[in-house]
């Protein structure tokens, strides 16, 4: 687009003229520049323009755009229509040294380590021993030896099983209960994040006026 355009007043070479065709067309050249051209040193752009400038404040022609929906926020590039934001998590909670809490959760058996567990509590025996003593009367059996009322022993068995009397020792069961140690609370785990600081360079968003 040019600046200046074209003179109101066209003087040819040679032409006799005072200085009112002339002073038109300087003052006309004189709005044209002031009203179309841009000082040394400033940015053209059309009115309302945005971009972002790497520097403290908006430079001449530009005002810097505060909108507190712009604080603290990342540039995505898009091959669509651009100029819309979204998202909540400002940009420094998230790239630059924030820490994140994600989603509590319990750890299942199959997540947990494999380990063991100290039995304790067993009952049915005063020193926890299995070698134990029957009482009764003495009955015909094989694997017994012994007789009468005295005392007899239960062969190949181990631990050695002792009666004393008329119970029958062939083949039986005797139940053991205990509870295994316990440890823990199941309370759920809230596992969290810590990111590095990351390297960034603070940008202004501003408007051409």
């Amino acid at each position: 687009m040019a600046i200046i355009g074209t003179l109101p007043n066209n003087i040819q070479n040679g032409q006799l003229a005072d200085a009112t065709p002339l002073m038109a067309d300087f003052n006309f050249i004189v709005n044209q520049v002031n009203a179309n051209a841009n000082p040394t040193g400033t940015l053209t752009a059309p009115t309302g323009t945005r971009t972002i400038f790497n520097q403290p404040s908006a430079p001449v022609g530009w005002t810097q755009d505060v909108s507190a929906s712009l604080s603290d926020t990342g540039m995505r590039i898009v091959i669509g229509a651009g100029g819309t934001m979204g998202g909540s998590v400002l940009w420094s909670n998230w790239n630059l040294g924030g820490a994140f809490n994600l989603t509590p959760f319990t750890l299942s058996i199959s997540q947990m380590p494999a380990h063991t567990h100290a039995v304790t509590g067993v009952t049915g025996f005063s020193n926890q021993s299995l070698n134990h003593t029957h009482s009764g009367a003495e009955t015909s059996d094989q694997n017994l030896i012994g007789g009468g009322s005295g005392a007899f022993v239960r062969l190949n068995t181990s631990p050695t099983v002792t009666q004393t009397g008329a119970t029958d020792l062939s083949n039986h069961n005797h139940n053991i209960n205990f509870t295994s140690g316990t440890a823990g609370s199941g309370a759920s785990i809230t596992p969290s994040i810590t990111t590095p600081l990351v390297k960034y360079t603070d940008m202004i968003m501003c408007i051409k006026s």
